[in-house]
Parts: structure tokens; C-alpha cells; sequence
């Protein structure tokens, strides 16, 4: 081939117009010899690091595409649930309010702010287990002391989140989904923010859940939020709804 020719070949000519140092050769974003290139930044990408950061968008994309798919069967696996467990739980909602009110002070439904799909804020309804004058705060903050002794049966038993079925109702919420969490839980929101987890309806159980994995944690909490985004099916969430309870 003649040299001519070989300018005149694209690789050739962009390696010659290259910036040579010491053994690589830079030209644009890659180098040859040891290095992929440098970050818009100016920091060095090694190969593995520039592999798996093309890999988290791909895979936020198909999880969210996933949960695209998986949208109207999940709604009508909700409401297949929530509504006839609604009639039959109505009679145990009503006999705790009951008792909630007998024995302490304050309302028997607590209602909270919480951050809900696309990070719309709604109400979100349970059986207060709390004594009324405890601030808002995350479950796993509140003091120990702060829980009436009917709250705690109530939180062991699962008959607190009963009311949580109206929001599954209403559309705010999904029977297995990320558990909702306050407004103020900047650092849970961040990550499950960068993660694509507010493409999901907040759950009444979840992944997290079941693994024991709770809100004091955010970044791994968020990190099993986006597990169970990429795994979203019918199956998948009966056998969470059953690991909930067993």
C-alpha cells in the first residue's frame, strides 16, 4: 500500500494527528497502551469501569421496560386481592379501631404523607400503633417507648397495614411494591431516584420486606426495590405475599 494510500486510510490518519506520551497514544476519547481514555472530566476510565458504566443505563432501561409490560396485569392482580381482602378484613379494621381508641388517646386511623409513583406525595392509611404525640418518623427511628401495647400486637399480627388496602384500591398503592417513605427521607429518595424505583407504585409488602431489609439501610433498601423492578410478575408476587406471612 502505498503511503499515500495509507494517510488517506481513516484509523491511520486519526493516529497520526494522535498526541503520543511516552508508550500510549491518545487521540479523541481512547488511547492505545494500558489506558481506555480519560472521563469528560479528565479522570482515567479503566476498561472495567467504562463497561459497567454503559451497563447501568441498559439495565435501568429494561427494568423499567419491564415494568412497563408487567403495568395492567399487575393493576388487576391488585384489585383481585385488595377488593374481596377489603370486605373481609373490613370487620377486623373495625374492631381494632375500636380498641385502638379504647386504650389510648387519639385517632384509631393514622394518615401520613408519603412519596408515592413518580414521586406524586399521597396519603398513606394504617391503625396508629403509635401514642399520638410521637413526631412523624420513619418505623424504624420511632422509639421503642412510643408504641402503645395494642400497636405492637397490632405491627406483629400485620393488622396495622390493613387499611393500606383502600390505597391499593384507589390506585396510590400496589400489594407488593418499595414501601412508601416519608417526604423527608432524602437520602432513601436519592437512591431509589437514580435507580428508576418511583416507576413502581409503593407496596403494602415488598422484597425488602420479606429479606428484612428496612429503611435505616437506603442504599440497600433501594437496591432491593430495583431487584424486585427487574423481576416483576404474577408469580413473583404471590410468593412474596406468601413469604410475608410464613
Amino acid at each position: 500500500m502505498s503511503p499515500s494510500a495509507v494517510r488517506n486510510f481513516p484509523v491511520a490518519r486519526q493516529i497520526a494527528n494522535s498526541r503520543h506520551d511516552g508508550n500510549n497514544v491518545r487521540s479523541g476519547g481512547f488511547s492505545t497502551g494500558g489506558e481506555l481514555g480519560k472521563s469528560a472530566e479528565g479522570r482515567t476510565i479503566s476498561p472495567c469501569a467504562a463497561c459497567a458504566n454503559a451497563a447501568k443505563p441498559r439495565a435501568m432501561d429494561e427494568s423499567a421496560a419491564h415494568t412497563t409490560r408487567h403495568r395492567p396485569g399487575k393493576r388487576m392482580f391488585d384489585l383481585a386481592v385488595a377488593l374481596p381482602c377489603l370486605l373481609v378484613a373490613a370487620p377486623v379494621i373495625l374492631a381494632a379501631m375500636l380498641v385502638v381508641r379504647a386504650t389510648s388517646p387519639g385517632p384509631a386511623i393514622f394518615a401520613q404523607p408519603r412519596v408515592g409513583r413518580d414521586e406524586r406525595p399521597f396519603v398513606c392509611y394504617k391503625l396508629r400503633t403509635m401514642h399520638e404525640s410521637t413526631p412523624d418518623l420513619p418505623t424504624h427511628e420511632a422509639p421503642a417507648a412510643a408504641i402503645t401495647p395494642v400497636g405492637s400486637f397490632l405491627r406483629r399480627t400485620k393488622i396495622d397495614e390493613l387499611p393500606q388496602l383502600w390505597n391499593v384500591v384507589t390506585g396510590q398503592m400496589s400489594i407488593v411494591g418499595p414501601r412508601p417513605c416519608l417526604p423527608g427521607q432524602r437520602e432513601l429518595i436519592e437512591h431509589r431516584r437514580r435507580l428508576g424505583v418511583f416507576a413502581l407504585r409503593p407496596g403494602i409488602t415488598g422484597l425488602a420486606q420479606v429479606h428484612g431489609i428496612d429503611m435505616s439501610d437506603p442504599k440497600r433498601c433501594a437496591e432491593t426495590d430495583a431487584e424486585y423492578m427487574g423481576a416483576i410478575s404474577i408469580a413473583e408476587d404471590l410468593r412474596l405475599v406468601v413469604r410475608t406471612f410464613v
